[in-house]
């Protein structure tokens, strides 16, 4: 029975035409529709959505303008004899304080944008979600900032 399967002639029965909807990549100011993760094997894995949800996109904003006030108040307190403990970011400051502006903001838009990308992985000896590093840059910038503030208060004025 076998034999006779495999001698019968493939006839092709597709009609040729894909009834599917195009997908569309970029329609006015809408991205693509894809929110969240459907399947739970997909949280395993590095997985790229259309769009985030807001709370992180707000969490990613107050992150990045934490680090430019963070590079503000640094810029301000190195001028008024403080200096940078972290080598490599007064490598770029004795560069020059847009180097030192730039790189700064370049890297925490990187790791913000990491962690927006992977905010579904969890970490697997960890057991935490990627997402969960927004607060944590979020307390650390607050912590820096209101220890500048206090420095600025204390030595400055």
């Amino acid at each position: 029975m076998p034999d006779a399967i495999e001698s019968m002639p493939f006839v092709e029965r597709r009609s040729h035409t894909d009834r599917r909807r195009p997908q569309k990549q970029f329609t006015g100011m809408k991205f693509g529709r894809r929110r969240d993760l459907r399947r739970s094997e997909d949280r395993r894995k590095v997985v790229l959505l259309d769009q985030y949800p807001k709370p992180l996109l707000i969490a990613a904003a107050v992150i990045l303008l934490l680090s430019l006030g963070d590079a503000v108040m640094t810029l301000f307190l190195v001028s008024h004899g403080a200096i940078e403990l972290n080598p490599i970011m007064d490598y770029f400051l004795k560069a020059g304080s847009v180097y030192f502006v730039v790189v700064k903001y370049s890297l925490t838009a990187a790791a913000v944008t990491i962690v927006l990308l992977l905010n579904y992985y969890r970490l697997r000896g960890l057991n935490i979600r990627v997402r969960s590093f927004l607060s944590l840059f979020t307390v650390i910038f607050s912590a820096v900032i209101a220890w500048q503030v206090y420095l600025v208060a204390k030595y400055v004025f």
